[in-house]
């Protein structure tokens, strides 16, 4: 159900609520947990939901936003307020999140012809105070003139580990499942990614994760082929490495093969 008019937008029911300023990671997207590594989930998850949305002036906006859930103790509920100033977005948030009280807080504007987006947000749990999170992502990119495409991210999370073995959690042969206040199992995590076509109907892309603190980096390379107008070949790879008795080893291979009819 879906009411709108010049001011307000009101919606009930499965929708997606995007709260994410960043293209990798989202710390202040409560309701759409993205695993980057998920390739064959283009588009993020929905929520059975109801968002009340107060549009004001210069592209401002205030939004509430309940997921609705069997147990409360599962449930997220939260405010943002979104507003421009000097030709940036930021947008300010705090509501539930689980177990936790969520506060943060996020912005997207250009430095010069490069994008320059960044999000961070606090979890206080509900009952135990000393579990405290904080993640915080910040990211570049651009389009260069000879149309490559070229991203470079980084994410701070607070209550990063040290087993080298939970970045295999990542990986789209896994499930993909992540949780909001574990988007990286580490706490430095650096996202280098380029892409470009090699002609028009092949397109070539090679994406890193690289755990700064553990040693390990997870790479994922993919070529897209458009076999016909609304059918697309994809090659995918994943592979994991990491340091392990001072040698690099590959903790995981995989190679994906996904056809795509659009229609």
């Amino acid at each position: 159900m879906n009411y709108s008019s010049n001011k307000w937008d009101i919606r009930l029911g499965r929708q997606r609520i995007n709260w994410g300023q960043n293209i990798v990671w989202n710390p202040n997207d409560l309701f759409n947990v993205l695993n980057y590594a998920d390739f064959d989930y283009e588009e993020r998850p929905g929520s059975d939901a109801v968002k009340v949305q107060r549009y004001l002036k210069n592209n401002g906006s205030v939004q509430f936003a309940y997921k609705i859930t069997e147990d409360f103790s599962d449930a997220v509920f939260a405010g943002m307020y979104r507003f421009n100033k000097k030709n940036y977005d930021f947008q300010v948030l705090a509501g539930k999140y689980n177990q936790d009280v969520a506060v943060g807080f996020g912005w997207a504007g250009n430095i010069k012809n490069a994008g320059f987006k960044g999000e961070s947000t606090f979890f206080q749990p509900l009952e135990d105070s000393l579990n405290q999170v904080v993640l915080t992502s910040v990211s570049w990119d651009m389009s260069l003139s000879n149309g490559m495409y070229v991203l470079v991210s980084g994410l701070h999370n607070s209550n990063g580990t040290n087993d080298l073995n939970r970045l295999l959690t990542l990986s789209g042969s896994a499930g993909g499942q992540l949780d909001l206040k574990n988007l990286m199992p580490n706490k430095y995590s650096l996202f280098i990614q380029g892409s470009g076509a090699i002609n028009p109907l092949v397109n070539a892309s090679l994406a890193s994760i690289i755990a700064v603190d553990l040693g390990g980096v997870f790479a994922m390379p993919t070529i897209s082929i458009s076999l016909k107008q609304n059918l697309d070949l994809s090659l995918v790879g994943q592979s994991f490495l990491g340091v392990v008795d001072d040698k690099v080893s590959a903790l995981s291979n995989a190679v994906f093969v996904r056809f795509k009819w659009s229609y």
